[in-house]
């Protein structure tokens, strides 16, 4: 059952995960410095003075939010959420199927254009800078982030209520949450405890994270979805 559920849901997604896989194929081949037209480039410092680290973040961004909604809303636009809880599997084993599959999907999405980013940046003659593998932790710190926006768009599309009143108050408060950890304190406030931010943020998501997620097995353990 678990198969043919993982199956369904890779199907299911596979037409976003092309396009952000595209997406971020063509943010990578510009941080590396090819163009359309072709032409003479300078590459900036790379995750320091280009774009592909705010390119990355954005794309991973709408990925989270159409895999959460795709998993959810449109399983209610589908009517397929009885026909789901019908089958010989529990509730909660079924939801944290497809979050598996969501979130492992969104990774193995996000994380590969890091990785070969990286990979590149670290090449010697490759860009007018110098490369440290701790010049990367703000990137990865962006996209592991993006993983809580995926469990809170996979709430809202469960959420019971109306599109303009409630139904997207977990997907909001959760990109709030997540806005402020990533912006991180103040700089008196990082002067007074320096290098504190990074390691609370951490907790910060997790706590997020695993708020959400039990609230999305609750719910569709609680909601009559017929």
């Amino acid at each position: 059952m678990l198969k043919a559920l993982t199956l369904k849901e890779l199907r299911e997604i596979a037409v976003f995960a092309a396009i952000s896989v595209a997406a971020f194929g063509y943010c990578l081949a510009r941080g590396v410095g090819y163009r359309l037209p072709p032409g003479p480039t300078v590459a900036p410092v790379p995750f320091l003075g280009d774009r592909f680290t705010v390119e990355a973040a954005a794309i991973s961004f709408c990925l989270a939010v159409l895999l959460g909604f795709e998993q959810s809303f449109l399983e209610s636009m589908r009517g397929a959420w009885t026909w789901l809880f019908y089958r010989p599997i529990s509730r909660r084993k079924l939801i944290a199927a497809k979050l598996f599959v969501g979130a492992a999907a969104y990774l193995l999405c996000s994380a590969p254009p890091l990785v070969a980013y990286a990979w590149w940046a670290s090449l010697p003659d490759k860009h007018a800078g110098p490369f440290e593998w701790s010049m990367t932790a703000e990137a990865w710190r962006r996209c592991l982030w993006m993983l809580a926006i995926y469990f809170g768009s996979f709430l809202s599309g469960i959420w019971p209520g109306r599109w303009f009143g409630t139904r997207l108050l977990p997907l909001f408060g959760v990109a709030a949450l997540s806005s402020l950890a990533l912006a991180g304190p103040s700089k008196s406030l990082q002067y007074l405890i320096p290098g504190w931010w990074h390691y609370w943020s951490w907790a910060w998501f997790a706590l997020i994270a695993a708020g959400t997620i039990y609230s999305i097995l609750y719910l569709a353990k609680s909601r009559d979805f017929s």
